[in-house]
């Protein structure tokens, strides 16, 4: 009787399983022919036989892949080095506005330190050499104001030339440091929020 029984059960569980095999192929069918029936749509989406107005066969379409796979790469290199060229460039301009704002400011702390050496007014002789020093220091400042390429524009809109004409010609005038120092701190505030602005 249990070989009977276990034969029983052994039968049920075969047709279960064919039962669940049925569904499981009748469930991927249906999905496949979904599947196949979207990638059917998208096919008449692209390969039907006007492409804007320009009629296409499959031979023409063929030939535009054989040329694509041609011209694809190249034209990846040169993306790749106008983008790199790009990069460079903004590198470069980045590095030289940096050296153009330290030579401003150098060149700007040469003429306070010349201006602070002269004081007190006549208290000291000095030879050729240290006026020339002098002159060169102050001269130094205007140049470096006025031949910069790539800050000109922040230079000008700033007015540091200006600033700093009038604070030499108010130090000139009265030989008053705290007012030139003043002013000179303003300026090299300003230099320094555009260098780093």
């Amino acid at each position: 009787m249990c070989d009977l029984h276990d034969d029983a059960n052994a039968a049920v569980r075969r047709e279960n399983r064919l039962t669940v095999d049925r569904s499981l192929h009748d469930d991927f069918k249906v999905f496949r022919e979904g599947h196949l029936a979207r990638n059917m749509a998208l096919a008449r989406l692209f390969f039907t036989d006007t492409i804007f107005g320009i009629s296409v066969n499959p031979q023409t379409v063929s030939s535009l892949k054989t040329v694509w796979g041609y011209i694809g790469p190249l034209v990846g290199v040169c993306l790749g080095a106008f983008l790199g060229w790009h990069m460079q460039r903004s590198h470069w301009r980045a590095d030289n506005r940096k050296r153009e704002f330290q030579e401003l400011l150098t060149a700007l702390m040469r003429g306070h330190i010349a201006i602070c050496r002269i004081l007190p007014p006549g208290a000291m002789v000095w030879s050729r050499e240290e006026m020339r020093g002098f002159n060169d220091d102050i001269q130094g400042v205007d140049i470096a104001m006025e031949d910069r390429v790539f800050i000109g524009d922040e230079v000008r809109k700033l007015d540091l030339k200006g600033r700093w004409d009038r604070a030499m010609g108010g130090f000139r005038a009265t030989h008053h440091l705290q007012t030139f120092e003043r002013e000179f701190e303003k300026i090299k505030e300003d230099i320094i929020k555009a260098a780093q602005g």
